[in-house]
């Protein structure tokens, strides 16, 4: 089976993306992995000295929806949708058998052959926030934020070649293009997922402790050092820790999303962070993180406001600016912004069903 890895990101996360790769080349040295990238060089950097295949968006399919998209839905929210445009890319212009998905805030500490073990026998690969129960005591912190969020992580996606990955694939191209909010019930392509094991019954979870490793879990997996050094999860080698809410200016704290006391492991977790933090320095993380997201203004200038992404959105639901870029016109959205009094969801959803557009 010949195997390959991606990530997405802007290019402000160019340094996380070099981080990734590196510590997947040190256990997969001979297997290709791409950059998708959310953005646009605009100068910054040169794709074709990066140690990765970058893929840029012109190279995609259903670039119509996706020039919307670019508008509508902010960084972290376009990051996300890409990520059934990038898989079904590897799938229609590679010759590649299986490869995964990996949010570009994950450190690889070991070989991930494990997991392409288990691909091998399936089409679709996901990975679980959590493995075991909590006690009724702690529903609220952890069984409810799983209810929320859900219950698989989309930093993690494992495909092999198959009708039944190409049918899910589509399936999920086609509700990521108008769904797929950070705001709501959605938390982006995350919950999602959850309906797949339903309606793709192929698909497998991947139960490694070892594997997708965060502060979501943490308290389930605790992390120790081997008398030979390697960082491993309850005996088990930790293959990779998503560094999900982590900050480079305060290494030891794992996660800005909630309190974690690290002291059962602290000296493991400290020799990963401080690791962690040093590679991504060394990558250009100073200079990387200071360059700017490509879809942020308008052509003229102007910052495009959360308030009028969603008024654009509301447009295409019901039909208006459908051939019109958006980008070109702030005289439009500023003024339009400035009106506090927007359409009300009744009317938003009668134009809807009325015009049965589909964007």
């Amino acid at each position: 089976m010949t195997a390959g890895f991606f990530t997405i990101c802007t290019k402000s996360y160019l340094a996380d993306a070099r981080t990734l790769q590196k510590s997947i080349s040190v256990f997969h040295p001979d297997l290709p992995f791409y950059l998708f990238l959310a953005d646009e060089p605009d100068g910054y950097f040169d794709p074709n000295v990066e140690p990765f295949i970058v893929v840029q968006l012109h190279q995609l399919r259903y670039v119509d929806s996706i020039e919307k998209m670019k508008f509508y839905y902010t960084a972290f929210e376009f990051c996300c949708s890409l990520r059934p445009f990038a898989h079904e890319y590897l799938l229609e212009q590679t010759s590649l058998d299986a490869w995964l998905f990996l949010d570009t805030d994950i450190y690889v500490t070991s070989s991930l052959q494990p997991v392409l073990d288990v691909l091998n026998g399936c089409p679709i690969l996901f990975s679980p926030h959590r493995l075991d129960v909590v006690d009724a005591d702690d529903v609220d912190r952890h069984d409810l934020e799983l209810l929320r969020y859900g219950a698989y992580n989309g930093g993690f996606l494992g495909i092999r070649r198959s009708e039944s990955s190409q049918n899910f694939l589509k399936w999920f191209r086609e509700r990521l293009i108008r769904h797929c909010r950070s705001s709501g019930v959605l938390m982006c392509d995350q919950k999602w997922l959850d309906l797949v094991p339903s309606f793709f019954p192929e698909s497998e979870i991947f139960r490694h402790r070892g594997a997708n490793v965060a502060y979501w879990n943490i308290h389930e997996r605790v992390l120790s050092i081997s008398p030979g050094g390697q960082l491993e999860v309850a005996g088990a080698d930790l293959l990779f820790f998503h560094f999900s809410g982590w900050d480079l200016e305060n290494p030891l704290c794992v996660t800005r999303y909630m309190p974690i006391d690290t002291g059962a492991y602290a000296s493991a977790w400290q020799l990963l962070a401080e690791r962690y933090r040093d590679t991504l320095l060394d990558n250009g993380y100073v200079v990387c993180r200071k360059w700017p997201y490509s879809f942020d203004n308008f052509t003229s200038g102007e910052k495009i406001l959360p308030e009028m992404r969603q008024l654009y959105y509301d447009e295409l639901i019901v039909g208006e600016s459908m051939n019109q870029n958006p980008f070109s016109q702030p005289t439009k959205f500023i003024s339009r912004n400035s009106n506090i009094e927007r359409r009300s969801l009744k009317s938003v959803i009668g134009k809807f069903v009325k015009n049965l557009v589909v964007f």
